[in-house]
């Protein structure tokens, strides 16, 4: 038990052991000293607001002891008879507000739905926000704000982002079927042109990810051990005969069932 525990305990020991509120008796870990004057307390105590314990010995009559259940208590009638009110700027509704806020004008507000109606914020419709951020080209429509590392662009509606090709076909065509996707015929992730855009399904949209070398396999992959060279030369070699697939773990350093799916083209699919 550290030092501190320790003469907290023999203090409240001393005390009688004993909430002076409710007669609470059961844990000493439990009661703690609460100064009787709350004005006072930043005068009186050091380090965040903690009481010390030499100024409980010191200072006796200027505290009581309690559990921790009273001492709630007690500071909730505190800050209850210290609140400050004040009338929302935008619907006028009083709520409670924090004096060390309104000090650097904060604290105007009642909740974060009149902070937004009352300062304006995103009150642009997402349609000329949208239009704001279109470059368009002879072929392409390119959106020129936020992207993400796939390049798709991106933009905030109602607090929730949003990708900018899917805005684009819900503003010209209406919104996106439940299951679909919205792809690209262009193959460019930032173009927002409703004329190179379409709806596909999951499969469509992984088929089209392949076709365009988009996907993780093969070298891409980063578990891979092995070049499509390797592959092919492995491929080779097994279908001439002569040497078995442990064999061709044990050279490649790779286990019997990695060679067994590529020559079996199970893996490296892609690999003629």
């Amino acid at each position: 038990m550290r030092s501190a525990q320790r003469t907290k305990i023999e203090l409240v020991t001393q005390w009688g052991g004993v909430c002076r509120r409710c007669g609470y008796n059961k844990c000493h870990r439990a009661l703690q000293f609460h100064h009787k004057d709350s004005s006072e307390k930043d005068a009186w105590s050091r380090g965040r607001g903690h009481t010390s314990l030499d100024e409980v010995r010191e200072y006796p009559e200027r505290f009581e002891l309690v559990c921790a259940n009273c001492h709630f208590e007690i500071h909730d009638e505190i800050d209850k008879a210290n609140a400050q009110y004040a009338n929302c700027a935008h619907c006028q509704e009083p709520f409670k507000i924090e004096p060390r806020r309104v000090a650097d004008g904060r604290n105007k507000y009642c909740c974060k739905a009149c902070e937004i109606a009352g300062r304006g914020i995103r009150s642009t419709p997402i349609e000329e926000r949208f239009w704001k951020h279109v470059e368009k080209t002879i072929d392409c429509w390119l959106w020129t704000a936020q992207r993400d590392r796939q390049g798709y662009g991106r933009i905030n509606c109602e607090r929730s982002p949003v990708l900018t090709h899917r805005l684009s076909w819900e503003i010209h065509n209406g919104p996106v079927p439940e299951g679909k996707f919205v792809l690209h015929s262009c193959s460019n992730h930032a173009c927002v042109n409703p004329d190179h855009l379409y709806l596909g399904t999951y499969t469509d949209k992984v088929a089209q990810s392949m076709s365009n070398g988009r996907t993780n396999r093969g070298e891409r992959s980063s578990a891979a051990k092995l070049t499509k060279e390797i592959v092919t030369e492995i491929r080779r070699r097994y279908n001439a005969g002569g040497i078995s697939q442990p064999q061709l773990a044990q050279e490649y350093n790779v286990s019997q069932f990695t060679i067994r799916d590529i020559v079996q083209r199970i893996t490296w699919k892609h690999i003629p």
